[in-house]
């Protein structure tokens, strides 16, 4: 199975990485909303991990990655609503809330107004925290649901 990483946090998107690895799924990354959409458009992904906020643009050393989209994944999925391009997703975000215009949504009501975007399947909401370390055990228990083994249960049967 192919993964689409969407994060633009390289820690993150590093230990995101170690555990997809444990799984044996290969990945690519996509860092902004229009290196997702570009990526989603041409691949063919089964799993797309997905941050909510980021940046319009890839962050480079010359370029600042363009207007923040607080609601990016959220805007990501629909954009491919639209298009009927669908895959599992798992949503991975440091934030409980999130605003914009005027609007704060709770992570948890970002998840609930997710699951109502047409064709998208969220296998599971994962809050991350690098400074504790169950954001970990629920990504495993995630990439699990979604169909993945991991390599070492593989060679055990």
């Amino acid at each position: 199975m192919k993964a689409l990483i969407v994060e633009d946090d390289d820690l993150k998107h590093g230990a995101l990485t170690g555990i997809c690895t444990e799984f044996g799924l290969f990945s690519d990354r996509a860092s902004s909303f229009v290196s997702a959409m570009r990526m989603i458009a041409s691949g063919s992904y089964d799993l797309v991990i997905l941050d909510i906020t980021l940046p319009t643009y890839d962050i480079t050393p010359t370029t600042p990655g363009g207007t923040k989209r607080n609601f990016g994944g959220r805007e990501i999925l629909r954009s491919c609503s639209h298009i009927n391009i669908s895959f599992k997703t798992i949503v991975v975000s440091g934030y409980e809330n999130f605003e914009e215009d005027n609007e704060t949504q709770t992570f948890d009501e970002v998840l609930l107004d997710l699951n109502c975007i047409p064709g998208v399947c969220i296998i599971s909401g994962i809050q991350y925290s690098p400074a504790i370390g169950d954001w970990k055990d629920k990504m495993r228990v995630a990439l699990t649901d979604s169909g993945m083994t991991k390599l070492s249960e593989e060679r055990q049967v």
